[in-house]
């Protein structure tokens, strides 16, 4: 458990872009306090993961959340971001997030056109289009930013 706290709260201190040292002062607590609960050596009382859950914007249950035995702790963790950055996006944003984790989990393809074979007609008679990434792409949603 002081090891999962640990990860979750390097992980929620740098997403909220502080370093030990901030966050440690938005707390009251020392900088080593924090490097200690962050390296999983220490365990923090309550009321300094309550602190700490309100420093960062999180909630206590992030930090507390135990993931099933059957998950890898890779994937836990992975799927613990995913909830804190969920969180900070406004519903339109969360909405289309999870538009594109729906297109990631259907094979690139619209819901729509699950299960249609390759090639087949879209909705509006035409060939149905698959949406491809490559391996380790990053997706972007919104308008393009000038390089």
């Amino acid at each position: 458990m002081k090891r999962t706290i640990g990860r979750r709260l390097r992980t929620a201190r740098e997403q909220a872009d502080l370093t030990q040292e901030a966050l440690a002062e938005r707390i009251e607590r020392s900088p080593e306090a924090v490097s200690n609960i962050e390296r999983g050596v220490s365990l923090p009382t309550l009321d300094t993961l309550d602190r700490i859950a309100a420093a960062l914007d999180a909630p206590l249950v992030y930090f507390l959340d135990a993931p099933p035995e059957s998950i890898a702790p890779g994937r836990a963790e992975v799927e613990a971001r995913a909830r804190l950055l969920l969180r900070a996006l406004s519903d339109r944003d969360a909405d289309i997030a999870l538009g594109v984790l729906q297109l990631l989990h259907d094979g690139g393809r619209p819901r729509h056109q699950a299960g249609r074979g390759r090639g087949a007609a879209g909705p509006h008679g035409r060939p149905g289009r698959r949406l491809r990434a490559e391996p380790g792409a990053r997706l972007r949603c919104g308008p393009a930013i000038p390089g």
